[in-house]
């Protein structure tokens, strides 16, 4: 319930978040072994959830999982979704980099 909470507060406060990076990757259990491991991004705070415990109208937006989402300054700037192999196509050194062209 707490990481609902928080994906949901994430998703929708748009002002709360200035000057700030989040990266929330959000997967499904059956899936967890394509999981990124992104716990040690630098510059970012990282967060993860589980697409079995979202809310029905965040999981109709989800078309294949693990998806990662990166936000700046409380607005959605890039989102990477897996393909028909349900598989990431970035690796987590592609989000870092991404994430320090952010802070720049």
């Amino acid at each position: 319930m707490r990481k609902l909470a928080l994906i949901m507060f994430l998703l929708f406060s748009y002002d709360s978040y200035s000057q700030q990076i989040r990266v929330v990757q959000i997967n499904a259990k059956w899936n967890q072994q394509n999981t990124l491991y992104l716990d040690n991004l630098r510059g970012c705070k990282y967060e993860y959830a589980w697409l079995e415990e979202q809310p029905s109208n965040l999981k109709s937006q989800i078309k294949s999982v693990p998806v990662i989402l990166i936000w700046l300054d409380g607005k959605r700037v890039k989102t990477y979704q897996a393909g028909l192999d349900f598989k990431l196509p970035v690796t987590k050194d592609n989000i870092q980099e991404y994430v320090n062209e952010l802070k720049k």
